[in-house]
């Protein structure tokens, strides 16, 4: 067991090195500091964003919360589940996220059992019962963001239309919380009632946008907050705004249709190692046998395990384009 454990090891760290590599050749993390570097500038440019209202996205976390969601945010890294839940849309579900996480740690450990020692086993269990819940709240915020993108230039437009006919911008607002459908409906919804029970508008914009991690939006919120601030054409801006969203989502478009080769190359990596072994597993079980038998089996597969996850990672970052 322990060349397995030093096998083990010595994959990790690979894959650490290698992950490390291909972030700093991918450019993600320099198109993620120049993001924040360009939207930094904007803030400080307006009065409406304040310091103490940076500090907001901490407070989100602390207030208004429910005794399952305080119990998790006094976790270690708490605070972070709770904000990935949180823009997920499962802020009223955590108790089920707790336990769909303590399940996985349970069959993990039952499973794992049978291959390792009880240390390596609850290692992997508890590993397990980390990322894939947060694998599966990634895959959900990125969809929901997706579809409130999607429905925005449509909830711009209906802002402009209220504006030029005279209504103020809070009666523009609460017509997205009635007509349009989730999950804009859900957050402008939220919008209107922090508005409705004392909190400025700016404020309640701000926790919006911490909600809804978009660019798109955060230009929105900033465009509102320095027209509450200095005043101005707010449809004539909102107007111009809602046609970049727009070309922002065919030039979206675009690329998910020229990147769909890449993308299914890296479906079929990942899922013809796992195709085969079940075939040779019904076909010809005991010829994988030696693989959980022996210390050797359980290093090959772990090894392999981690290959074909470097191969997807690396495939996906390659088409990632941030625009």
């Amino acid at each position: 067991m322990n060349s397995a454990l030093i096998a083990i090891l010595f994959g990790v760290g690979v894959f650490a090195a290698i992950l490390f590599i291909a972030r700093q050749f991918s450019g993600e993390k320099a198109s993620a500091e120049h993001k924040q570097r360009v939207l930094g500038r904007i803030y400080e440019d307006q009065a409406a964003y304040t310091q103490q209202q940076a500090q907001d996205s901490v407070d989100i976390l602390k207030a208004d919360t429910s005794p399952a969601a305080k119990f998790l945010t006094g976790l270690p890294f708490g605070e972070k589940a709770f904000e990935l839940i949180r823009k997920a849309g499962y802020e009223n579900s955590v108790p089920q996220v707790l336990i769909a996480g303590f399940v996985i740690f349970l069959f993990g450990l039952i499973f794992l059992g049978k291959m390792f020692n009880p240390l390596l086993a609850f290692l992997f269990a508890a590993a397990l019962a980390i990322l894939l819940p947060r694998m599966f709240l990634k895959r959900k915020i990125n969809k929901r963001n997706e579809a409130f993108i999607n429905q925005f230039p449509d909830a711009v437009d209906m802002i402009v239309r209220s504006v030029k006919s005279g209504h103020p911008l809070n009666t523009a607002l609460k017509m997205i919380a009635e007509n349009m459908e989730p999950p804009i409906k859900t957050e402008f919804r939220q919008l209107v009632d922090e508005i409705a029970f004392g909190r400025s508008t700016v404020e309640a914009l701000v926790r919006m946008s911490k909600r809804v991690d978009e660019p798109d939006l955060q230009f929105f919120v900033v465009i509102l907050s320095v027209q509450q601030e200095t005043g101005g054409n707010l449809a004539e801006v909102l107007s111009n705004l809602s046609g970049i969203i727009r070309k922002r989502k065919q030039l979206r478009l675009r690329i998910k249709a020229m990147t769909s080769e890449g993308r299914a190359t890296a479906m079929i990596l990942g899922s013809l190692p796992l195709f085969v072994f079940g075939a040779i597993h019904m076909t010809s079980p005991e010829y994988l046998l030696p693989l959980f038998e022996t210390d050797t089996g359980h290093t090959i597969m772990m090894t392999s395990a981690g290959l074909v996850a470097l191969a997807v990672f690396i495939v996906k970052n390659m088409l990632q384009i941030d625009i």
